[in-house]
């Protein structure tokens, strides 16, 4: 298991998560989570529940992870989160994400979401 630490470009908390490592490399760690995962907001001082699937990738080099949702339905979601490149503590990922995000709902229809909030 690896917990997932994301933060604020001031270094602030987000929100966290666990997930089992599928595998581990020099450039990116792989990690899967079933239905149950929940997600501390820290943020937004909430907990959220998931009953998807997910397999998340965290590149260790680059500043960007990748992360396919499968939901009960069979629809997919593809999510990528902008940030700095991770660091690696223990069995922890930290990754400081910096509020710009792309999601698509077809792999070839990726959208720029939360401009806002960078």
């Amino acid at each position: 298991m690896k917990n997932v630490y994301l933060l604020k470009y001031n270094q602030q908390l987000h929100y966290e998560w666990s997930s089992q490592v599928i595998e581990e490399t020099d450039d990116y760690v792989l990690l899967y989570a079933g239905p149950g995962r929940t997600l501390k907001h820290h943020t937004r001082g909430a907990c959220y529940t998931y009953d998807s699937y997910s397999l998340e990738c965290f590149m260790r080099h680059e500043g960007f992870t990748l992360q396919l949702d499968l939901k009960h339905d069979g629809t997919m979601r593809w999510y990528s989160n902008i940030g700095l490149p991770p660091t690696m503590i223990d069995e922890a990922i930290h990754f400081v994400d910096l509020d710009l995000d792309f999601v698509a709902v077809q792999p070839d229809e990726w959208r720029l979401v939360d401009e806002e909030e960078f």
